[in-house]
This record gives structure tokens, C-alpha cells and sequence, in this order.
């Protein structure tokens, strides 16, 4: 879809398709695209959705079998190697945490903000992340 859509001069981002997919409950249609995507594109659209708390647009991409694990790099203010976890942990996006978690996010291996530093770690430093510090350390992978 996405291949003819382009020969036909159309421009399809990730993020609009994510977006109406997760609107109007397109979940196959997205599934069935999402392979055509960059991995770089799909960690982008990953982190971002974690960043701003779209539950449903990261439970789309977990869904369609994107790994949880994938790093970004070349985004401005956002150091080479964060992954989703990060910025949910940040923002205390307590739902996006456990569906990472779900997932299979390691959040033993990543830093933050480029400190070597692991979710627990910096949750347990940073006032108001209880419930996120209660669900990191029950998943036993910090």
C-alpha cells in the first residue's frame, strides 16, 4: 500500500498512519504496512509515542511485533541509544512502562539523558515515580 501510494507521489509518514490506526481501530492494515517502515522510523515513532503518553499508539507498534528494545539516534536533544522505556519512566507514563515491560523492554542495558544509569536507579533518585518504582522492581530486571 504504502509502495504504490509513494510511486503515486503520495508522502505516507509512520506517525499519520499510527495516528489513524490508533483512532479508527485500523490495527491490521497497520500491521500489514508497518514492515514497509525503517527501523530507524519505527524507533522514532516508538520513543515519541512513549515521550508524550499515546498508550495507544505504543500498544499499536508492541502489538505489530515491533521490538521494544529499538534505540534511537540522530534526534535532536535526545541522546544516541534511548529507547522507549526512558522517556515513559521520565514522564511517569506508568501504563506505557508496564506494556514495555510486557513486551520485553530490558531496561537493565540503557541509560538516560546519557547517564549510565539503569530505570530503577534513576526512578528510585526522582521524587514522584513510586508507582513506576514499584513496577520496575517487580518485573526483576533491573
Amino acid at each position: 500500500i504504502r509502495k504504490g501510494l509513494i510511486q503515486q507521489g503520495a508522502r505516507v509518514s509512520l506517525e499519520l498512519l499510527l495516528h489513524f490506526a490508533s483512532q479508527f481501530e485500523c490495527h491490521k492494515v497497520f500491521e500489514l504496512v508497518l514492515p514497509f517502515f525503517e527501523e530507524k522510523e519505527v524507533a522514532e515513532n516508538l520513543f515519541s509515542a512513549s515521550l508524550y503518553g499515546e498508550t495507544e499508539k505504543v500498544r499499536l507498534l508492541l502489538a505489530a511485533k515491533v521490538d521494544p528494545n529499538l534505540a534511537v539516534s540522530g534526534l535532536s536533544q535526545v541522546p544516541d541509544g534511548c529507547t522507549a522505556i526512558m522517556p515513559a519512566v521520565h514522564n511517569k507514563h506508568l501504563e506505557i512502562v508496564k506494556l514495555l515491560l510486557e513486551f520485553g523492554v530490558d531496561n537493565r542495558r540503557l541509560s538516560f539523558c546519557g547517564i549510565r544509569e539503569n530505570q530503577l536507579d534513576w526512578a528510585m533518585k526522582n521524587a514522584g515515580h513510586q508507582e513506576i518504582l514499584a513496577v520496575l522492581q517487580a518485573t526483576k530486571k533491573c
